[in-house]
């Protein structure tokens, strides 16, 4: 089975930070599954229903999900608390949030956003396995089990807002919607940002840059529901764009004291480097990535949407690193100190040698975002 080495990733209020790569184990001490299996709403009888999510290529083709539930306990600190397991085609799913909307909601949008990783930037291959989540009903739980999965890091956890993250595959979140009015918004967006980390660390052979990474993952938390369907959209993603404008207009309205970054820093660095300075510029930083790959899939009429295309397929077949290194000689790719190649040097390898014009071009794009405000809507 395929896994790109990269890092793993954490999701706080919609920021996104990034955690060191470790093994986690699925079977750790604090699960427990039961030995009969009580059926959902939506039942399905076994492995067999593997069809209908696999096949379906777009998001909007998903009207429907079968899935098995099967009772599931997490033993925690506090005690036993029940959950259900969610089994649909191409996900596991573990979680003590068991209100019934959520339920009925939860595989369905998962698959969405599957078939929405594999068609939105490129056509890119399922997994070969089911991907694994867990999504517990509050922080508690979740800190339980952040302790299990990452025991050395568990306590740069505690002071961190609400979220998760996700390590070789597996995802980590817990519920943080409770307004009635949000109808789970926050929380799926989440899943939405940490799925494509899921999604990449258990399918692609080569890991993608830091910044097309993020940006990819925060691209595909944009979505809408339209008599009853997810519809999937990066337009549709306030918290980024509300971010971006922020950033901008600061940057417009008092130049000597706020700027964007530079687009050599936001293709370099790594959100640890930016949360090293201040949470804000982390907060701009994301939302910069996002709008860098709505630029590439959609600026100057699609100009730059082949070399988009390209670098996920090589990064998914495997041809991501032999493909730099005709640009970067020996260099490894994944050594700590080739941030040249996170730069400057993809743009040149998949996209254009214009690195200056690359950016006053992907800074216009960015005006335009942010001069539309909330009525913006995606060209795709």
């Amino acid at each position: 089975m395929p896994r790109a080495l990269t890092f793993g990733a954490l999701l706080i209020a919609l920021i996104v930070l990034l955690a060191t790569p470790v093994a986690c184990s699925t079977q750790d001490p604090g699960v427990q599954t039961s030995a009969k299996p009580a059926l959902g709403s939506r039942t399905a009888p076994g492995d067999d229903l593997l069809g209908e999510a696999k096949s379906a290529r777009r998001p909007g083709e998903i009207t429907s999900v079968e899935y098995l539930s099967t009772p599931w306990m997490f033993d925690s600190s506090s005690g036993l608390h029940r959950g259900l397991k969610l089994t649909s085609p191409n996900y596991e799913i573990y979680t003590t949030k068991t209100t019934k909307s959520f339920i009925d909601r939860l595989p369905l949008f998962y698959e969405a956003a599957l078939a929405n990783y594999t068609s939105a930037l490129a056509t890119l291959p399922y997994p070969e396995e089911r991907l694994i989540t867990f999504l517990f009903s509050d922080r508690k739980q979740w800190m339980d089990k952040t302790r299990a999965v990452l025991p050395d890091q568990a306590s740069a956890f505690r002071n961190l807002g609400r979220g998760g993250f996700t390590t070789r595959g597996t995802a980590v979140l817990y519920y943080i919607d409770y307004w009635r009015s949000r109808r789970h918004h926050d929380t799926l967006a989440i899943a939405a940002h940490e799925g494509w980390h899921q999604y990449t660390q258990s399918t692609f052979h080569n890991s993608l840059p830091v910044w097309l990474e993020e940006g990819v993952a925060t691209y595909m938390e944009g979505f809408r529901n339209r008599r009853g369907m997810t519809i999937f959209s990066p337009a549709d993603n306030y918290e980024r764009r509300g971010a971006l404008r922020e950033a901008y207009f600061k940057a417009k309205n008092n130049p000597e004291k706020f700027h964007l970054i530079p687009l050599d820093t936001l293709v370099t660095k790594t959100p640890q480097e930016f949360l090293k300075i201040d949470k804000s510029i982390l907060l701009t930083y994301y939302a910069q990535v996002w709008a860098l790959v709505r630029f590439l899939s959609e600026g100057e009429d699609g100009r730059y949407r082949p070399g988009l295309e390209q670098i996920l397929m090589d990064a998914a077949n495997g041809n991501l690193v032999k493909h730099m290194r005709k640009f970067g000689g020996k260099t490894a790719w994944l050594k700590s100190d080739s941030s040249a190649l996170l730069g400057r040097r993809v743009i040149s390898a998949y996209f254009t040698d214009d690195f200056e014009q690359f950016e006053r071009s992907y800074l216009a794009y960015v005006e335009e975002i942010a001069n539309a405000g909330r009525g913006e809507r995606s060209r795709f």
